[in-house]
């Protein structure tokens, strides 16, 4: 599956760029990542290069930058964020961008040392959650379908700790 979302979102994007390009030559498309892990993208580029597509990887350390590069000029594309978080992004910063694609979102998990299950999970106890506002909206969430709280109606995943509706285990949420 994860492979055929990245093969999806090449089309997509190669397909972009393609229409985009002032001439046929114009074959190399800068992609702004955020970290330093490029598995995933040294894959997609093995995939690209099979497409005649040169994929020029460009790593960034925070979620500001690839976005501002790229409303910039300076990459092609971008893909490391979720959509509400790009769309609050080009919203507070009155920007022009749109999405052409998916990628993949790394996967976010319950974890402790302490206990084994959501279940076990003590009365009182402290929890700690991402403060970006899309990664606190993801956590929280999961802690919903855990059955730990439960979130105000229509919840649009951008988190602050007021959307939580309900709290009966009166868990410390923290960030």
């Amino acid at each position: 599956m994860k492979k055929f979302a990245f093969v999806v979102f090449l089309l997509l994007l190669a397909g972009v760029i393609a229409g985009c390009a002032a001439d046929s030559d114009a074959k190399t498309i800068k992609i702004g990542i955020s970290g330093t892990d490029t598995r995933i993208w040294d894959f997609v580029k093995k995939k690209a290069e099979k497409e005649g597509l040169k994929l020029e990887i460009v790593k960034y350390s925070d979620y500001v930058q690839p976005n501002q590069a790229l409303a910039g000029g300076d990459i092609d594309a971008n893909a490391f964020q979720t959509i509400s978080y790009f769309n609050a992004f080009k919203k507070e910063r009155n920007l022009e961008l749109s999405p052409i694609g998916t990628t993949i979102i790394a996967p976010m998990g319950i974890y402790s040392e302490k206990y084994d299950s959501p279940d076990d999970i003590p009365n009182g106890a402290e929890i700690a959650v991402p403060s970006e506002a899309t990664n606190m909206g993801r956590a929280l969430l999961l802690l919903e379908s855990a059955g730990l709280l439960q979130l105000k109606e229509g919840f649009d995943g951008n988190g602050t700790l007021d959307a939580i509706k309900e709290n009966p285990k009166k868990l410390k949420i923290t960030t």
